[in-house]
């Protein structure tokens, strides 16, 4: 009898234990984040809007599946790192907005990685190159075995950088705009980017930079030339 009321006020202690370890974050339209501890078990109530559509017969689906709830505005709850791609639709069947819910790993030193791996060199899971100082540097990284399919979902940097992924999915080339080879750079870039494996999400953040600091000229070949 003992036995089972600890157990009992386990469980119930670790279900409210767990409600302090989830966080809902938007990381761009449209996509959602549930922060968690995948230390301690996690059941969360994640809030989805279709949009405006309150005199509107509203069914949502997650995938192919059609879910029960109905309205503009419905709870969903994702078990642990059990994500989900939300659609909303008409009573037709027409589609009108969606929403996916991504889940992430609580930020800490200790936590598992398992999209990128770290390189030997640098002891960075992500290494940027530039050839000079025109602004123009590349971003490259290297996938484990088993997350070979992660794919880039968000790219988050700062000052006025643009970037575009690689049609190989290995890495980065991205573009300073105000970048001027004659004038010093008065701040470091930040670059963060993020990894999504099924509904799992990563970031890998770089040490923040200057392009001086990274510009490697590539190799000249010079050819001896018989007199």
């Amino acid at each position: 009898m003992n036995v089972l009321l600890l157990n009992i006020l386990y469980l119930i202690l670790h279900m409210a234990s767990s409600s302090q370890h989830e966080t809902i974050v938007t990381l761009m339209p449209n996509v959602l984040v549930v922060m968690v501890d995948r230390k301690v078990f996690t059941e969360t109530q994640v809030p989805l809007r279709c949009g405006d559509y309150q005199d509107t017969e509203v069914i949502w689906r997650n995938g192919k599946e059609r879910l029960e709830n109905k309205g503009n505005q419905i709870n969903v709850e994702v078990v642990e790192m059990m994500g989900g791609n939300y659609s909303c639709h008409n009573a037709a069947g027409d589609y009108l907005n969606h929403t996916l819910v991504l889940v992430q790993d609580i930020p800490s030193p200790n936590r598992t990685r398992r999209v990128l791996e770290k390189s030997h060199d640098t002891d960075e899971y992500i290494r940027c190159l530039a050839k000079n100082y025109s602004g123009i540097f590349h971003c490259s990284w290297k996938k484990t075995e088993y997350r070979m399919s992660a794919a880039v979902v968000f790219v988050q940097v700062g000052r006025t950088i643009s970037c575009s992924e690689d049609s190989d999915g290995e890495g980065l080339t991205c573009q300073d705009r105000d970048s001027c080879p004659f004038a010093e750079e008065l701040s470091r870039i930040k670059l963060t980017v993020y990894f999504r494996t099924n509904y799992l999400l990563e970031d890998y953040t770089i040490t923040p930079f200057y392009i001086r600091e990274i510009v490697k000229p590539d190799k000249i070949d010079i050819t001896k030339v018989e007199g």
